[in-house]
């Protein structure tokens, strides 16, 4: 009998989809895995309790009164007889246009025989003692103010007879209108609000033109200027932060730095011809303690407003449907907030409860997500037969709580704010508290995005 010859079959090579699926899962568990731990944590901020902004802002603020210009129409040496920041009215002599230049010579010499050396020396006294280095435009108005004090203490006895004897070539002026007397120009006489610009604040480019008693001017030379009411203008420059948080501001208080002294203003904005905003301070008494400024320093002193601070980086916004906040109203078997609503286009459908998670309400208008209803959803005024359709949005500001791993819009209130912060109501309707997380460099919509 034969051997029966056994031939070993080769056995074939199973393929394990199971196992390959396996592999698969964990290489897509590993991938996410370790793309959650490496990835960069959301910064966040934790606010704390309630504070406040108190900071006094400085300003350097561009003064503007009604300022009236006169010009000689005739050559010759010009001589005041009014001192500066003197009021006037039209009977009162203001200057004199010598064109042969008598009537000064032998004015000067009445006025040094009037001038005892200790009114000058007590002049010079109370100059000295008022004197700052930095400003060197007041040594040429120590200049003026010892001619023109030599002059008027001629003239208050001997102008007539001057007038008399040099009647030719020699002309007397009075005062255009009544107001006050000042003897400089500087180009912002004929100011025009809605042209200043930044540029109007630069002092590095201010010029200030001293008109000087006893000297040559030429016809159509300024020779004074009247500023002929008392109210008067301070302009600031405001950052756009500030302007936005002072559009409902009617007065300020003021503090004027170098004379300590404060009072209530009445406040106004400016949109600048170059975009930029600006402050009006307008007031009605102080006008004489500066009408020979251009300038000055003042601070606005801020009411203390308390609430919780978040850093402006925090700030967001989302556009939310704006709905009338009289459609509101609860249903169900809890005290959820929702709408009476039916869709849009049907007319015959009854109106059905549709609860809403409401991220703000205000006495008239609640505010909700996008995505809460279909836009152009009717809603129906409880017990009424009124509707409204769903189409208008409106985009409010407000920062993402992350207290549970995932940001939630919560809309805030801007009580005040400084560079860097906003101090914002705290216990507003659906808003944040002392302790809550805020993402501190949020991006726009992501309201219910996963943070954690």
């Amino acid at each position: 009998m034969k051997k029966q010859q056994v031939v070993k079959m080769r056995q074939r090579k199973h393929i394990f989809f199971g196992v390959i699926i396996f592999l698969m899962v964990l290489a897509y568990l590993t991938y996410h895995a370790v793309s959650f731990l490496t990835r960069e944590k959301p910064a966040v901020y934790t606010i704390g309790e309630q504070t406040s902004l108190a900071q006094n802002r400085s300003y350097t603020g561009l003064i503007i009164r009604q300022e009236r210009v006169e010009k000689t129409e005739r050559p010759g040496i010009v001589n005041y007889y009014v001192p500066a920041s003197s009021r006037v009215s039209v009977n009162d002599v203001v200057y004199s246009v010598d064109e042969t230049g008598n009537f000064t010579k032998i004015a000067a010499e009445e006025g040094f025989q009037h001038v005892r050396n200790t009114d000058v020396s007590e002049f010079l006294n109370e100059y000295s003692s008022g004197y700052d280095g930095k400003d060197f435009s007041s040594v040429y108005d120590l200049k003026y103010e010892l001619n023109s004090r030599l002059l008027l203490s001629a003239s208050a006895a001997e102008l007539e007879r001057f007038a008399r004897d040099f009647i030719t070539g020699f002309e007397m002026h009075k005062a255009a209108a009544t107001g006050l007397v000042e003897y400089y120009v500087d180009g912002f006489e004929e100011f025009n609000e809605a042209s200043i610009t930044a540029e109007d604040f630069d002092r590095s480019a201010y010029e200030k033109k001293q008109l000087s008693a006893m000297t040559q001017a030429a016809a159509g030379d300024p020779v004074y200027k009247l500023i002929t009411t008392e109210a008067w203008d301070i302009y600031i420059p405001l950052t756009t932060s500030e302007a936005a948080s002072m559009t409902e501001t009617k007065s300020v208080k003021v503090r004027f730095t170098e004379a300590d002294l404060e009072t209530t203003v009445r406040f106004s904005l400016v949109h600048g011809a170059d975009d930029n905003y600006f402050g009006k301070l307008t007031l009605t008494k102080y006008l004489l303690r500066y009408a020979d400024s251009r300038y000055l320093k003042l601070e606005l002193l801020r009411e203390e407003k308390s609430g919780l601070q978040i850093p402006k980086s925090a700030a967001a916004e989302e556009e939310l449907y704006v709905i009338p906040a009289d459609y509101l109203t609860t249903g169900g078997n809890s005290d959820s907030y929702g709408f009476q609503t039916r869709p849009a286009g049907d007319t015959g459908a009854l109106a059905t409860f549709t609860p809403v998670s409401i991220l703000y309400k205000n006495d008239t208008f609640c505010y909700i997500e996008k995505k809460a209803l279909e836009q152009g959803t009717v809603l129906v005024k409880p017990g009424s037969t009124e509707t409204f359709r769903v189409l208008s949005t409106e985009k409010l500001t407000g920062a993402y709580n992350v207290n549970r791993g995932y940001a939630v819009f919560k809309v805030f209130e801007v009580l005040d704010e400084s560079e860097d912060y906003y101090i914002i109501k705290n216990g507003s309707y659906n808003g944040l508290s002392a302790y809550d997380k805020i993402l501190l460099y949020p991006t726009f919509g992501m309201n219910g995005d996963f943070i954690y």
